[in-house]
């Protein structure tokens, strides 16, 4: 079993410094230095990554023998055309961001200007004049401290790569911007390898059918992410898959076990995770690792999706208040005679913000970093590879009254809802994630931000599915929410009929299938939005003719469903709750014969073991603020 280490990594560079990262610009200057969500000035991780890969490809040269695999430390771009896009060969070195290693003094800011000349005129070229932010005196020695992480077999493997990386640090010759004119001139490296402690870590316990998990992120997070069309930015998604919890545990055991790759399955026939955690192998595929949602600071629950049957009212011509029509059989106006508005037409207001953190929601501070790819020949940035990408800090967005109040951490919540076994079965499948996690699960994310488990006390324990009522149908009825995306249909199918599609009776025949006739649908709120892209171009192709998105319908989609048999229907639903919801016959019979339910993720990346298709039944949200009810709105 490898063991996880530390190069904790100090950094002599000499000023002036110029590193900018992204950061919005202020008025009169185009780069400010980079700073990360305390405010605090950085050295870029991923920057002393790129020069320490640069330093290390040169002394391959020199030393062939001496250095290890720069893809295996540094991580390779997968190819267009990879014959194996199950495998991308990601980097086994994770690099932190460098901080002052000293409390710094008040900052004395001062402005470096760069011009470019023109080679005919000799002049200076129009509009190329910048202007950078430096806030280190020019000869002052700075001090940056930061760590590197990696596994290793053993001692003496581990501190032999530890001096490679040494001997790569030494080579760089610079850092920051604007080097070539003698900026940020690295005078001294220093390292000290230690074998990394988790401790103290929280124990996970089982409450009621699952595992709470609480995190709270030390590094800023990317996840997910698409690139808006016709653009060079990339946005994190606000919510954190369990596909994404699974594979961030996944490739822990994989890289603790020495499985390589590290995106390997953990399946039984994965030796060497079976090795060490027989019960865990055995049984992975089965746990369902629910969407971590961000939740207040102040909070310990996890939060709940807004309803997409809840609308605005205006009470007044400055004030706005929510109501629920789940419940009515047909439209209604306000006193006013206007329709009320649903969710997409809403404008963000005070009213909204407090509605959504009524219903425990959080919200991270978001800050923008710019990267590029190099060329190795040139060490010039290539061409169309220059990316702004949105992060989400660690900390919660200021509050409107106090923006200056003490920033504090935002916490995801998530769980593992475990198979049916026995009460043995169970306490033998904690112990082997208790010692996993106790081994420095720690990394999250595309840039692979760090966290730790934190316990969120004896409140963690309600069910985030819970229903709000003591019966899972109210008045012969059932009103299901999504908590998160749910796969409800095969679109292809759809788009290949001949006559027009109704949704209505798309949904019904879905829910008569799944609950075998004991529930009828009465009517919907719901939205649908495309997903797949790579992953359903090259990783999980269902049609093997064409390209063709999945299209899922979005969390907080609302289903009011009439119950004809109850004894059935609230069978049903009750395993519903407890597994989430099954993906649609139509899309079961694309995939391969014989498969168990929970190896359906081999070939497509919705289904219940990755957290999609959870529900919450009737909230009470649906009846308290019922919109014909004089109560309506008093939640906000």
């Amino acid at each position: 079993m490898n063991q996880q280490y530390e190069l904790t990594v100090s950094l002599t560079v000499k000023g002036p410094l110029i590193s900018s990262g992204g950061g919005d610009a202020t008025r009169g200057l185009n780069r400010v230095f980079s700073l990360n969500a305390a405010e605090q000035p950085v050295l870029r991780g991923s920057h002393v990554k790129g020069k320490l890969k640069e330093a290390m490809r040169e002394l391959s040269a020199v030393l062939p023998d001496k250095i290890y695999d720069l893809h295996i430390l540094f991580g390779k771009e997968q190819e267009k055309e990879d014959s194996n896009p199950r495998h991308p060969k990601r980097a086994s070195l994770q690099i932190s961001d460098f901080t002052l290693a000293e409390e710094p003094a008040p900052p004395r800011i001062s402005c470096n200007t760069r011009v470019s000349m023109d080679r005919k005129t000799g002049t200076s070229r129009e509009q190329h004049l910048q202007m950078f932010e430096n806030l280190f005196d020019s000869g002052s020695s700075i001090k940056w401290i930061g760590t590197i992480s990696f596994f290793s077999s053993d001692d003496k493997a581990a501190r032999e790569l530890g001096n490679q990386l040494e001997i790569g640090l030494k080579w760089i010759t610079a850092l920051g911007g604007t080097k070539g004119t003698g900026y940020g001139r690295l005078e001294q490296v220093s390292t000290e390898l230690t074998s990394y402690s988790s401790s103290p870590v929280v124990s996970l316990a089982i409450e009621g059918s699952g595992i709470p998990l609480c995190f709270e992120f030390i590094d800023d997070l990317l996840i997910g992410g698409q690139k808006k069309p016709k653009s060079n930015f990339v946005e994190s998604e606000k919510i954190i898959p369990g596909s994404a919890v699974k594979g961030s545990l996944a490739r822990f055991l994989n890289m603790v076990c020495g499985t390589n790759p590290a995106t390997e399955p953990i399946l039984q026939n994965n030796n060497a995770v079976a090795r060490e955690f027989p019960f865990l192998a055995k049984y992975f595929s089965h746990l369902r690792f629910l969407h971590a949602f961000p939740a207040l600071p102040d909070h310990t629950a996890r939060p709940v999706v807004l309803p997409y049957s809840t609308v605005q009212i205006e009470a007044s011509a400055d004030e706005s208040r929510f109501g629920d029509v789940a419940l009515l059989d047909g439209p209604v106006l306000d006193k006013k005679n206007r329709a009320p508005r649903f969710l997409i037409d809403w404008k963000e207001n005070n009213a909204t913000v407090n509605l959504r953190e009524w219903f425990g929601w959080g919200t991270p501070e978001i800050i923008n970093k710019t990267r590029t790819a190099i060329e190795e020949k040139t060490r010039t940035a290539k061409e169309e590879m220059l990316y702004t990408f949105q992060y989400l800090t660690p900390y919660q967005v200021p509050g409107r009254d106090d923006p200056d109040e003490e920033k504090q951490r935002v916490r995801w919540f998530s769980r593992i809802m475990l198979p049916q076994m026995e009460l043995a079965q169970r306490q033998r499948l904690l112990q082997e994630l208790n010692r996993a996690i106790r081994l420095g699960w720690r990394h999250m994310g595309k840039r692979d931000a760090r966290f730790r488990l934190v316990d969120n006390g004896n409140e963690a324990s309600v069910l985030p599915f819970a229903s709000r009522k003591s019966t899972l149908s109210k008045g012969g009825l059932a009103v299901v929410m999504l908590q998160t995306d749910t796969l409800m249909f095969d679109a292809k199918a759809l788009a290949e009929k001949k006559s027009g599609v109704d949704l209505h009776t798309v949904y019904k025949e879905y829910w008569n299938k799944i609950t075998e006739g004991s529930c009828e649908l009465q009517r919907f709120f719901a939205r649908q939005h495309m997903s797949g892209g790579y992953l359903a171009k090259k990783i999980y192709p269902l049609y093997s003719d064409c390209y063709y998105p999945y299209v899922l319908t979005e969390a907080g989609s609302v289903f009011v469903l009439k119950i004809l048999n109850k004894a059935v229907g609230e069978r049903k639903l009750s395993d519903f709750v407890e597994n989430g919801l099954p993906l649609p016959p139509q899309i079961i019979a694309l995939l391969p014969d014989g498969a168990p339910h929970w190896e359906y993720w081999k070939n497509c990346p919705y289904v219940p073991e990755n957290g999609y298709g959870e529900i919450i039944i009737n909230l009470d949200w649906h009846w308290e603020n019922c919109l014909s009810s004089p109560a309506a709105g008093d939640a906000t």
